[in-house]
């Protein structure tokens, strides 16, 4: 289910709902008010601009994200009050939300929310059979780092989903990053597969490696079940 990061429930926090914050997101400039209490306490990046919303005047300036998807923000609010991944259930539209949606989440340092949507794009994958578009994987590679769950979760799709034809046909149009990056997992699968040192194996399923292996985890944050 997304948004069941751990076993655990999601632990109990009572909110103050008096102060409200204003985010104005994308070139529209769409304006969303959010309760102030709900975001910070979920993202360090909103508790730090909230610091910092006051001018000289003692106005209360809104939060601009000028380079943000107003459709995406709309996603993470959702999780963020119902504690739910909703996108536009089509396969290929499905994963490019979610996508954005994971890039968006971390980003703002919501690692409970970032990993609910790789659970979710497990899910999506599961659900409609399919792998995520060249066009996705740019996206996540052009704004995620090196070593980001994400981009480990879609080279394993293509690693273990993929079909010969699919990557043949269309490894051209990849990304440098994600061939290294898939190249690279490549011979970790394997040597594991030599040494049975490690259970994933070559020709495994995603949705056999463990929700954690495509989470982030911190002190505030702990691995599932832990």
């Amino acid at each position: 289910m997304a948004g069941d990061e751990t076993s655990k429930p999601r632990e109990k926090r009572k909110y103050e709902f008096s102060e409200h914050l204003q985010v104005v997101v994308g070139s529209e400039k769409k304006h969303f008010i959010v309760h102030k209490d709900v975001i910070t306490c979920r993202s360090p990046f909103f508790a730090a601009a909230s610091a910092e919303r006051w001018n000289n005047s003692g106005d209360v300036k809104p939060i601009e994200l000028p380079d943000e998807d107003p459709k995406i923000f709309s996603t993470y609010l959702q999780w963020l009050y119902h504690a739910e991944v909703v996108v536009e259930d089509k396969p290929n539209n499905e994963f490019s939300e979610l996508i954005k949606a994971y890039i968006m989440a971390d980003k703002f340092g919501d690692l409970t929310c970032a990993n609910a949507i790789a659970d979710e794009i497990i899910r999506s994958g599961i659900i409609h059979n399919c792998i995520p578009t060249v066009s996705d994987i740019h996206t996540a590679f052009e704004d995620t780092p090196d070593g980001s769950p994400l981009r480990k979760l879609l080279v394993d799709f293509w690693m273990f989903e993929a079909d010969d034809e699919a990557f043949s046909t269309r490894s051209e149009f990849l990304p440098y990053t994600f061939l290294a990056t898939f190249f690279r997992r490549h011979n970790e699968v394997q040597k594991g597969r030599l040494s049975q040192t490690v259970m994933q194996v070559y020709g495994a399923s995603v949705s056999q490696q463990g929700k954690c292996a495509y989470h982030r985890h911190d002190a505030s944050h702990p691995a599932c079940g832990a």
